[in-house]
């Protein structure tokens, strides 16, 4: 009877989305195959058969895991949106959240996801409804006069989602850190679409960065 009061009191200091969180730390740092439900309800301080309560299975975890970093990224682009304002600023600080991401810099991660092809659903499913913000956003740099008006941006898309498959860490670029990719990659890519007033911007972001990676 005591064991079964402890059990019901860990249950009630842990919130799905407490273990939502968890897993997505887990599954982000060490692949998804490799992140057990015995491990996940271990980080959590519960016991496996409280974590089974929450969710039926390891693949509706993960779905729900994704959904919740999917929708507070759809929040931050709303944050942005409201508070910046330039397009280009915008684009600099998605990127640098994006950064911040350890999966990013996981290949183990996107290569277990293949593998769930629920959760791989919920992921396609925010990624195509950024593209279309991204369109979005090439329209309102036009807009601005940051990005030039005689490119068509219908194509500049399809590059930006075959670079995001691209710049995930693989053998190509073994030999560079995933950051150096990632800033290459953007200052290449951003700086053929700009007009001259939206490279002044680029590079004020880019000096700033290098400003604070020197005080580091």
């Amino acid at each position: 009877m005591f064991d079964l009061c402890k059990e019901n009191k860990k249950q009630d200091l842990v919130s799905k989305k407490d273990l939502t969180i968890i897993a997505l730390d887990l599954f982000s740092r060490y692949g998804i195959k490799s992140v057990s439900m015995d491990s996940i309800a271990k980080k959590a301080n519960i016991s496996k058969r409280t974590l089974y309560e929450y969710f039926d299975d390891k693949e509706t975890l993960l779905s729900n895991a994704l959904e919740y970093d999917c929708k507070g990224h759809v929040e931050l682009v709303k944050r942005l949106e409201e508070n910046l304002e330039s397009v280009i600023d915008i684009l600099i600080y998605l990127y640098d959240e994006i950064m911040q991401m350890p999966r990013w810099y996981n290949r183990k991660f996107y290569d277990d996801l293949m593998k769930f092809p629920r959760a791989q659903e919920v992921r396609q499913k925010y990624f195509d409804q950024f593209l279309q913000t991204l369109m979005k956003w090439f329209i309102r740099g036009v807009e601005e006069g940051v990005f030039k008006d005689d490119i068509n941006f219908e194509i500049v898309v399809l590059l930006a989602k075959g670079y995001a498959k691209m710049i995930r860490p693989s053998h190509t670029f073994s030999r560079f850190s995933s950051r150096d990719v990632y800033n290459t990659i953007l200052q290449v890519f951003m700086r053929g679409i700009c007009t001259e007033k939206g490279v002044q911007i680029l590079d004020r972001h880019i000096r700033k960065k290098r400003y604070e990676l020197s005080n580091n």
